[in-house]
């Protein structure tokens, strides 16, 4: 077995490289047993640099280095949740400026805010290709970029925050009236270098930015940044990053209409210690270096197995594996089951929605390069990939498959109904959208009551009071107050509704099932539904369509002044005195008036308007941006 061990390291060299990752969040430690020995037995030569780090094998033993694992600063760097959007837009009819912002240091100031990082490409690749093949096989295969080992994708922002964004802003970049100008990013970022005694600080941090131009359909460059400034071991450093002179179609494209940010690197540094660059370095590693990227729920690490590249020899899986870690890696029933504390314990299952809640039960998956064999008996060069993923229920459940994503800045009820469409939805999904008030439309109706009232008898010599009772109701019609709010107790909620498929849901009953959660953001309203089976069964496999329909209040009844009732032994003086007070007020007669067939005939309709039953409405208009985030399942 011993035996077995030193030729294995005799013919394969390690060195290791991680980037985007905290210190404390590897997850798996590499074990590196007695391999500082094994390589002077082995006849490494102690002049050569078999790890490509610019150190010779005999320096490093001497340091107390490994000499067969490349020592690179380890670089913990975040693209934080953090950054700003300003902007100018102007009004091309008016030259009116107004001013955009967008700052996330304001939506964390919300405690369901949801502070998020970014992530790797590669990480969120692999487990996209999990959660595909994950009630399957433990291996999948795919497209793996260079970049992809070291692109940043900035976080999703929290999505009522965005939303909110979406409804304030998004008009402006739509709208041919409104030029953009001025538009700035600033970011957040900490980077901390790993105090490991090897490397005492970097310094002239260079940072490259991208996003993806849909036009094109390319990836292209924003800006490159140099921090120039030193990073000390063991120091935690928070900066600033401008970007000026942004592309509107980042904002407009990839940021309103489809929830995508930046996408960051970190491009290069200088070593003093080695008095050259990482790039260099990194050149220098991959020569000889196969990228293993291991990523578990604590966070990711990008490691390099090396085989010497003038002398290269392909390598095993389970080779590699054995020269990365000394102990607790098994694989068992041609498949990795695990890798330091992590071990495969999430049960079968058929759909992934079944394991959704399990945060603690996870399993080890495998994601290469195309492979004309099985990844076991594949031999790898250092031109290939290498990405373990440890994956509870909980995260494969999680793993969008498509975003579906709509906005309407004027939805109108008019004056009965509109229904806007959301999308589709799957028994996996996340429904969220917002609504915002933009105004009501339509008319109010004003009602007051009166009565004209003589009681009778004597009023004095010769005079006789009349004996009646004329009561009247007065309906007259304006224009409704636009300016509402919108809440969950105003009348205007509560004429809203989920349509599912065919099926109608009041807003309303569903809050009160607690079948969709609701936040007020700022005087909108943030709908979330994070199961729409509470709501109706969804067929595995069925997509279901979703939609929102706003009503309008719609009623009828009678115009003007109307003679409700008249009583008394002379009621009949109610008649003309009706008539008078409307020929005066201008108010027209209702034809709802008490006997009105019996006394028309008698009015001078030339100087009294006859007053028909009226339906009026009360409508609204409102923005709504809605986000389904249909997971895989």
């Amino acid at each position: 077995m011993k035996f077995l061990l030193i030729l294995l390291v005799f013919l394969f060299c390690s060195c290791s490289l991680k980037s985007n990752t905290d210190e404390n969040s590897q997850g798996v430690e590499q074990g590196h047993g007695d391999g500082r020995h094994e390589v002077l037995e082995t006849g490494l030569d102690p002049n050569a640099d078999n790890d490509g780090d610019f150190v010779k094998n005999a320096a490093e033993l001497s340091l107390g280095r490994h000499p067969l694992v490349a020592d690179i600063p380890e670089l913990s760097i975040n693209f934080l949740q953090n950054y700003k959007i300003t902007a100018d837009a102007r009004s091309i009819s008016t030259g009116e400026i107004t001013k955009i912002e967008i700052d996330t240091r304001v939506g964390r100031n919300n405690p369901s805010f949801k502070y998020r990082v970014g992530e790797l490409f590669v990480r969120g690749n692999a487990l996209r290709s999990a959660a595909s093949v994950g009630r399957f096989s433990s291996h999948s295969s795919g497209e793996i970029e260079d970049h992809d080992l070291s692109w940043v994708k900035y976080p999703d922002v929290d999505p009522a925050f965005y939303s909110e964004q979406v409804l304030k802003y998004k008009k402006y970049f739509d709208s041919a009236d409104f030029e953009i100008t001025n538009l700035k990013i600033t970011l957040e970022n900490t980077v901390k270098l790993k105090g490991n005694g090897y490397f005492r600080s970097i310094k002239n941090l260079k940072l490259n930015f991208y996003y993806y131009n849909y036009e094109t359909q390319n990836f292209e460059i924003i800006a490159a940044k140099v921090v120039s400034r030193h990073f000390e071991a063991g120091v935690v450093e928070t900066f600033e990053v401008e970007l000026d002179n942004v592309p509107s179609l980042l904002i407009e494209d990839n940021y309103f209409k489809k929830g995508e940010f930046i996408i960051s690197e970190v491009a290069d540094y200088e070593i003093p210690e080695l008095e050259s660059t990482y790039r260099t370095l990194l050149a220098s590693v991959k020569e000889k270096c196969l990228p293993v990227i291991v990523t578990t729920p604590l966070g990711t690490s990008v490691s390099y197995v090396g085989i010497d590249g003038v002398h290269a020899r392909p390598a095993t899986f389970s080779q590699i594996l054995s020269i990365l870690y000394d102990k607790n890696v098994k694989i068992e029933d041609d498949r990795l089951s695990q890798i330091g504390e992590w071990r495969n314990n999430l049960s079968e299952f058929t759909h992934l929605k079944e394991v959704a809640d399990l945060d603690k039960a996870g399993k080890w998956f495998v994601f290469t390069k195309r492979l004309k064999t099985t990844y076991l008996d594949h031999k790898f060069t250092p031109i290939d990939v290498i990405v373990l993923t440890y994956a509870t229920g909980k995260e494969l459940a999680s793993v969008s498959l498509e975003k579906i994503y709509s906005f309407e800045a004027n939805l109108s009820t008019s004056e009965s109904f509109t229904i806007f469409p959301l999308g589709v939805s799957s028994q996996n999904s996340l429904i969220e959208f917002q609504l915002k008030p933009v105004k009501r439309i339509g008319e109010e109706l004003g009602n007051f009551q009166d009565a004209w009232i003589s009681r009778g008898g004597s009023c004095g010599q010769n005079c006789i009071s009349r004996d009646f009772v004329c009561e009247i109701s007065i309906n007259l019609f304006k224009p409704i107050e636009p300016k509402f709010t919108l809440t969950t107790e105003t009348a205007e909620f509560k004429r809203m509704y989920l349509i599912v498929d065919h099926d109608e849901y009041s807003l309303e009953q569903l809050m009160k099932d607690k079948k969709i959660e609701i936040q007020n953001m700022n005087g909108n309203l943030h709908l979330r539904i994070p199961d729409i089976e509470k709501i109706k069964e969804v067929t595995p496999g069925e997509e279901t369509n979703l939609a929102l329909k706003i009503m309008a209040f719609t009623n009828t009844t009678f115009h003007g002044v109307k003679l409700n009732s008249f009583t008394g032994r002379d009621r009949g003086y109610c008649i003309p005195m009706v008539v008078d007070f409307s020929a005066r007020s201008g108010f027209p007669l209702s034809v709802e008036s008490a006997e009105f067939g019996g006394w028309r005939g008698g009015v001078n309709w030339n100087a009294v308007k006859l007053g028909e039953n009226k339906t009026y409405f009360q409508g609204m208009e409102i923005a709504v941006t809605s986000v389904i985030n249909n997971y895989f399942n």
